[in-house]
């Protein structure tokens, strides 16, 4: 009788939720770490039928406002990227001149990997008119 239920299986089950909580936070963090802001504005809600926005991405995965342009990574991770986006990198929104200075001193290191060559060549041109 002692067979029928094994409760051991029962008594693990909260470590390993936590566990995969723990790495699936984890594995983002080091992801978002290495992402950056991209470079081509998406739409946001307070500005329509526009895109007018440059949103953090993490390094893999891209999460956008709308959802055919995002891609399963971003989805998996989009109630983490939200969260960074509210806490840690804000969203630039043209027009707002906070955000436009804010872009103005963007760094290198603040920029997606997939554009950052591209940044690296705006910035050395623009010195060289200066």
């Amino acid at each position: 009788m002692s067979k029928l239920i094994n409760f051991s299986k029962w008594k693990r089950m909260p470590l390993l939720v936590v566990a995969a909580i723990v790495a699936y936070v984890a594995s983002y963090g080091c992801n978002s770490y290495m992402g950056g802001y991209w470079l081509e504005p998406d739409w946001h809600h307070s500005v329509h039928w526009h895109p007018s926005t440059y949103y953090w991405q993490p390094q893999i995965g891209h999460f956008a406002f709308r959802f055919k342009q995002s891609d399963w990574t971003g989805i998996a991770y989009s109630p983490l990227i939200s969260i960074d986006r509210a806490l840690f990198h804000p969203s630039l929104i043209m027009g707002d001149p906070n955000a436009m200075v804010r872009l103005d001193k963007l760094r290198e290191d603040q920029v997606h990997p997939a554009w950052r060559k591209w940044f690296r060549e705006i910035k050395e041109s623009d010195a060289k008119f200066e």
